[in-house]
């Protein structure tokens, strides 16, 4: 006969409520204790989760392009260890600052950048929220493509603190996804520096949307990789 602890402990339902009221802080250590408290402790963890990158300028170019950093690389490596975490992200806030210099010596002008093989494994990622103030003409045209690319893949996306995005940013190359968009102002178009659009390189018509939010909007409330 089970004890009326087994009995909570078989049932998901009452878990799950448990789990809901603990402190966000504690859920780390309640994960430890079955392995049914282990995965409705980590979904909650790793729900909403925010990476830390950096920009710096390309000489040659002044423009900036994103370099990885400890956060970024750590949550891949997290991700390729325990694989099963990928399917619990379900939003990501990705925090981008400008530093003069930096150590790294990969970017986003490399295939190896790790957000590019850290997005891929999010099959059920919904939300993604760029936490960076800069003028979006200011990036490489490589990080500009990856950034329209993640926008036609999750059904919702924040773009407000980024300035100047165009339209053509938000683009339908495959099956659409974008339902509801948040951006600063509303930019009909751009050029690259050798004067081709990014509308013209990605080939894709404008997607059709739910809702549309013109405005800045930023709240977060996420387990951090790289601050």
């Amino acid at each position: 006969m089970q004890t009326p602890a087994q009995r909570f402990f078989s049932i998901p339902e009452l878990l799950s409520l448990a789990v809901d009221n603990v402190r966000v802080k504690d859920l780390n250590a309640c994960s430890g204790v079955n392995l049914e408290l282990r995965i409705i402790c980590q979904e909650r963890i790793f729900n909403h989760i925010k990476l830390s990158y950096r920009t710096t300028t390309l000489p040659n170019l002044g423009l900036e392009c994103l370099c990885d950093n400890d956060g970024g690389m750590e949550f891949l490596k997290l991700l390729e260890v325990s694989p099963q975490l990928a399917s619990y992200v379900r939003r990501i806030d990705i925090d981008i600052h400008h530093v003069e210099e930096t150590d790294s010596i990969i970017d986003s002008i490399m295939p190896n950048f790790s957000f590019y093989e850290i997005f891929p494994k999010l099959g059920r990622l919904r939300t993604i929220l760029v936490d960076c103030f800069m003028d979006w003409p200011k990036f490489e045209l490589q990080a500009r493509l990856f950034l329209a690319h993640i926008s036609s893949r999750v059904p919702e996306v924040n773009f407000s603190a980024l300035r100047a995005v165009p339209l053509s940013a938000f683009v339908n190359t495959d099956i659409p996804k974008l339902k509801q968009l948040c951006i600063s102002n509303v930019y009909e178009e751009e050029s690259d520096n050798t004067g081709t659009s990014l509308s013209q390189v990605t080939n894709a018509k404008v997607i059709k949307l739910d809702s549309l939010d013109v405005g800045f909007d930023h709240h977060s409330t996420s387990v951090s990789f790289g601050l």
